[in-house]
Formats: C-alpha cells, structure tokens, sequence
C-alpha cells in the first residue's frame, strides 16, 4: 500500500480587512507561506485557497491564523503624539487637503500621520515637542478665532470731495508673508479742522457694537462672562485688492463700499502693531496734561499644560521708593496691586505676610485665557496710524475647574514662586523644574508708564509699552532673558468709566455706546500728537 498523500484542496475565509496582511508586501507574506510549507496558495475573494498534501495544508492553515491574530502595528514606526486634540478641532489640525499638516512637517522636520483619529509622528523626542507647540497653538488660534471683525473709516479730518489712493506696504517680516498688501493714501492733504459730523456714519458703527455688547450681556445675566474693553494703535493693512483697483483714486463713498461690505469680494483688512512710533513724544505730551501717572514693569508668561490647557501668567514690578526698607536708587519689588483691573484673574497669588504695594516675595496672577468677540479696525488715513478697538470676554466660573486643572495650577504657583529679582529684572527658575507636559511658550517684559487724563469731563487711561517679547524654544532648558531683545513700542487706550461698569458688573449695552463717541473723539486727540509715519 502506498505512503503517498494525495493533493488535497482547502479554502479559508479571510476577513476583508486582513487580506493585505495575508498577503504581505508584493506578496511577500505567501511566498514566506510557500517556503516553509511547500502549499501552492492563492489569495482570491477573501479567502485563501490552498493546495497540498494534508500537512502541508495544516502547516499553511496554522500560518494563516497566526498572521490573522498577531498584534498587528499598522503605524510602520510612527507613535501617538503625547498632546491632546479636542475632537472638533481634529480636522482643523489636518487641514483641506492635508495643508496643515504637510506645514508642521515642514517646520518641524516630522513626518506625521493619523491614525484611529490619533496623531502619530516619527522622529525624536525633541521633534515630538515642536510637534506638539505647533498642534497646541493650531487650536489655540481656532478657539480664538470667532471673533466678529469689521471696519470702520474716520473721515473727521476729511472732506466729501476727498480722494483716497492705495499704495504697496511692506508690513513687518512676519505678518502675511506673501500677500500683497496696500495701504490708503490721501491724494491731499488732510483738513486742519475736524468736520462737524466727526466720524461719518457713527449710528452704524453704534448698532454693530450695540448688537455684540447686547449678546454679551445676555451671557452676563446668567453668570457667564465679564467684560473687557480697549483699543490700541497700529496698522490697518488692506487685502484681496483687484488689479483692476491697485492705481484707481476713490472717494470716500467708494473706498467705504469696498471696505464695509459684506460682499464676498469686498477688501479685507489685518491689523498688525506698529513697529516704530516717537514714545518720547507722546510721554511728553502727556506728563504735560496728564492728572496722574505711574511706572511699572509688568511681565507675561503664556504656558500650555499636559492637559492641553492655555494659562497665562502675569507679574508686575515696581521700583521701591527711596528710603523704603532695603531699597536702592534702582531696586525693584514685586508689586501687590496692578494699574488696571486683572478681570480673568484665576488666582491673585500673595505672600503669607505682606503689607504695603511691594514685597520682596513673589507675587503674582494666574489668569483665564480670553476670547475675542469684537475686533474693529478704525482706518485713519489723515492720521499717522489706525486702531484696533477690541472686546474680549473672560469666563466668571472658569469652566476648567476639573481636579487636573487645579492640579496644574497648582505645580505652576510652586514653579513659579521661585521666581526673583536680579539687578532690576525678573528671573525664572529653570524650566527643566517643571514636570513633563508643561510648556513655557512665551514670554515677554513690558516697561510702562500710565497716564490718567481728564477731557472734557471724561478720564481716560493711556498706557504707553516698551515691550519686549519671545517665543520659547521647546529645547530651552531656562526661561528667556530680555537682555539683547528689541524693545517694540505700543499704546494702549482704556475709558475710566467702561473699566469701572465692566468691572463691577453693573453695565447696560446703551450705557456703553453712548460713551463711543467721546472715546474716539479722544482717540483722534491722541492721534493729533502721533508723528505721522510714511511707512503706514
């Protein structure tokens, strides 16, 4: 009788998913299944077809179910990214057609990829932490980008007659790069005297601002949110020109309809702060007319948590009064109070024992981000610069109050009450004191000088910022120094009475409105003694 085993046939079901492993890489996977079985196989409508003798098609069959139930890594090398990403900004970090993330590939060096609705990356660890700050800050600008925009244009110092021209800008190096960007030019000059009217169509420009004041306010009464509001000086560049319009005169009635429609060809704007600006001639302005002043130095720290959270960090210094316990000509303390109200303070953090405005220990506030509702872009062509006029909400119940939370606020306040003062200037304890997860991204030190100033029977709070700022490398192991940092100018511009109802809570849409007016026309005021600049 014969040994010899018969060919034989057997089919096994695959499921659909599977059959890319069964087969391998350009079949890689069946050959290996040949050679050590000696089966013919064919892979063929989700199912394997074996032929052989009974082992060898046992053999075959015992390979199959070990490659259908392994552990399978369909990540070839890639490892979840250790950041958060809230599921509805997921597909704004991937980007239409994949465009965001091909951008943090290249700015990072990383290749990425998402799977099961994760992201992976490849790369080292130092590359996984640029990932990361470029991820947080990708969601980071979406939360904040529902604010309601639009422009205004002063024609106080204007006629009807006047015609307006466009010329190319050159904004700063890191604004809108490739964009061609104009901005307005008066084909004469400006008229000495304000016209009568002021700003021309101020009941429009009222009922936009009171239609948002009046949704805020609706979120005010059931607890929601306070209120912040402040304007400050810069540069209103315009976007989205047609060729057609790039060397055309406008009058104002024109230049108003390509601006302040709600067409979807309309010119848009973006607001970029200014680069130079005569600060001296402004402070002596304003020490001349000024009721009061002061000085600090006030210092701002923007960290992400291993949560995912954005925390800001504000600490303001205030040079000690000659003849103070252990003060010096130029020596510096923690100051108590800040000059304007810190509305979206989490936590004011004090020593245990203090008395006075100054203290030697850190002091310091732990703040809610805030979220931008309005930004209004008054373009001043008779003016040197335009301005920004912004509200910003902040949550009164922070809704971040989870166990995590505290917690991270907590190991923040630990970290940063090894703060000190070192020849006038803040110093941090090294980052590397922080726990993984935590990123100190930005930083910037502030030198200002407040002004209060009385015009026709209203006060007004004029800050006027030296500020010097920086983005922290991820690899940085210590906080940044200021040292050899540019100094930018700003001026910001608060109404005394909106900062005291916002502030207090007890405020009416139509109680700020009816305050505009006198705010812009002291905005134009100040404007009046700004060097006009040809670089607008």
């Amino acid at each position: 009788m014969s040994n010899v085993q018969r060919p034989m046939t057997r089919v096994i079901p695959i499921p659909q998913n599977k059959v890319g492993l069964v087969i391998g890489k350009k079949g890689s996977q069946i050959q290996e299944i040949r050679n050590q079985t000696g089966v013919n196989i064919t892979v063929k409508d989700n199912h394997a077809h074996l032929r052989g003798t009974a082992e060898q098609c046992q053999h075959a069959e015992t390979m199959i179910e070990e490659i259908l139930t392994r552990p399978y890594n369909k990540k070839g090398g890639f490892k979840k990214l250790n950041v958060t990403i809230p599921e509805k900004f997921m597909g704004f970090v991937i980007g239409k057609g994949r465009e965001n993330l091909n951008n943090i590939e290249t700015r990072t060096g990383v290749a990425l990829k998402v799977i099961d609705n994760h992201l992976h990356f490849k790369g080292s660890t130092k590359q996984e932490k640029k990932v990361i700050r470029e991820v947080r800050n990708m969601v980071k600008t979406r939360k904040k980008s529902n604010a309601i925009r639009f422009v205004h244009v002063d024609t106080a110092h204007l006629k009807e007659g006047h015609a307006l021209k466009l010329s190319i800008a050159q904004p700063s190096p890191n604004t809108m790069v490739g964009l061609k960007c104009f901005k307005l030019d008066l084909e004469d000059d400006p008229l000495v005297e304000e016209t009568p009217s002021g700003f021309a169509d101020m009941e429009s420009l009222k009922e936009k601002m009171l239609g948002i004041l009046k949704q805020i306010h609706k979120e005010k009464e059931e607890e929601m949110v306070i209120v912040d509001i402040w304007c400050h000086f810069g540069h209103a560049y315009l976007i989205n020109v047609d060729e057609d319009d790039e060397n055309d005169l406008f009058t104002l009635e024109e230049l108003k309809d390509r601006i302040e429609s709600t067409a979807g060809d309309r010119w848009k704007t973006f607001f970029s702060e200014v680069e130079t600006i005569e600060v001296e001639q402004i402070e002596k302005y304003l020490r001349d007319c000024a009721c009061t002043t002061s000085d600090d130095i006030r210092y701002d720290l923007t960290f992400f948590t291993p949560s995912g959270l954005e925390v800001r960090v504000k600490v303001w210094l205030i040079e000690k009064e000659l003849g103070a316990e252990g003060a010096s000509a130029s020596s510096f303390a923690f100051r108590h109070s800040a000059p304007l109200p810190v509305r979206n303070a989490l936590t004011h953090v004090l020593p245990v024992e203090h008395s006075g405005d100054a203290s030697n220990s850190p002091i310091f506030h732990i703040c809610e981000t805030f979220h931008q509702r309005m930004k209004l872009d008054i373009l001043m062509p008779s003016a040197g610069f335009d301005c920004r006029l912004k509200i910003r909400t902040f949550p009164k119940s922070p809704k971040t109050t989870t166990l995590q939370a505290e917690e991270e606020r907590n190991i923040l306040e630990k970290y940063l009450m090894e703060m000190s003062i070192e020849d006038g200037q803040l110093t941090f304890p090294p980052i590397s004191k922080l726990p993984d997860g935590f990123d100190l991204f930005y930083q910037r030190r502030s030198l200002r000088k407040t002004y209060q100033y009385k015009y026709d029977g209203d006060m007004f709070t004029l800050t006027v910022c030296k500020d010097q700022s920086k983005e922290v490398n991820p690899d940085q192991t210590d906080a940044y120094s200021f040292n050899e940092s540019e100094a930018k100018p700003d001026v910001h511009l608060h109404c005394e009475e909106w900062d005291q109802v916002l502030n207090e809570g007890n405020w009416e849409p139509e109680q700020i409105i009816a305050k505009l007016p006198k705010f812009l026309e002291f905005l134009r005021k100040v404007q009046g003694i700004l060097p006009h600049s040809n670089s607008k």
